[in-house]
């Protein structure tokens, strides 16, 4: 895209982060030490569930998942609960500042161009401060409109209410929400839904076939939290590694042909098409620290 601009303030690539469910490091440690850095070097064994994960979101796409836990946000002296639907989260971010975001949420980023999020109706969260106040929420509003969908794009400034560190909105998040009102349905494979219908959706994916897909969604229909898929496309800017040896493992291992699947026979590329066709930049967590 022509950038008639002299500077820009916010990057044009949002990171989806993945990994937390199954790292230890990031799932037993992060809560009790927030501040440790991150190792760069990861065992085999790790690496084998990370390149597992990133030939996933390259076949089937990210998951957009509902919590468990209730969320909440305090503002206009009252405590709310925001609503559950299905989201999936990105942050927007220097790639220096990526080793924090790994080591809270999961080691592999797979980064996009902000259309893709903007495609699938995904936006900026809306951070408010504990001590703040806002029009959008009680009793400014009816307290039975926070069900609604758009009350999932507003989130607390900091994870400690009597911290001033901003710690949460230093993430940048942005989020794609599912709703059906607002979200083309065509973007979302539904895993519990007509299987063979949702697998038209892959048209596009020469190197999957119905019964690894069909597996692949038996196994996920395991897990009530995993609601939809977001198939990739053109968008596609960055994958960041968790270490070296993952990266290298994921090359021995064909990576390079899912990717060129994704940018090269994607049929729903848009205008201007030549962003989608560019094969993403490959780092890892290592070489981000020096951008």
């Amino acid at each position: 895209m022509s950038k008639f601009y002299a500077q820009t303030v916010h990057s044009d690539i949002l990171i989806h982060w993945t990994g937390r469910d199954f790292d230890p490091l990031i799932k037993d440690t992060y809560h009790n030490n927030p501040n440790r850095d991150v190792p760069s070097k990861t065992d085999d064994s790790l690496n084998k569930k990370y390149v597992e994960r990133l030939f996933d979101i390259l076949c089937y796409g990210i998951w957009v998942k509902e919590d468990k836990d209730d969320d909440y946000i305090v503002v206009n002296g009252n405590k709310f609960t925001l609503p559950k639907h299905p989201r999936t989260c990105f942050t927007e971010l220097k790639l220096s500042e990526s080793r924090k975001h790994a080591f809270k949420f999961g080691r592999l980023g797979i980064g996009f161009k902000r259309l893709f999020v903007v495609m699938r109706g995904g936006q900026p969260v809306n951070y408010l401060h504990n001590m703040g106040a806002s029009l959008f929420f009680p009793p400014h509003i009816d307290v039975s409109g926070l069900s609604e969908s758009r009350y999932c794009f507003f989130k607390s400034m900091n994870s400690n209410p009597s911290d001033l560190n901003y710690d949460l909105f230093a993430e940048s998040e942005w989020r794609i929400v599912y709703d059906r009102k607002l979200s083309p349905a065509k973007y979302f494979v539904d895993p519990r839904s007509d299987l063979k219908g949702e697998f038209g959706k892959y048209a596009f994916n020469k190197y999957l076939d119905f019964g690894k897909y069909e597996a692949f969604c038996r196994k996920a229909q395991a897990d009530p939290d995993l609601k939809f898929l977001l198939p990739l496309d053109g968008w596609l800017a960055m994958i960041i590694y968790p270490s070296p040896d993952a990266k290298n493992m994921a090359e021995s291992l064909g990576v390079q042909k899912l990717i060129q699947n994704i940018k090269k026979d994607n049929p729903s590329r848009v205008n201007p098409e030549y962003e989608q066709i560019m094969m993403p930049l490959e780092l890892d967590l290592d070489l981000c620290d020096h951008f």
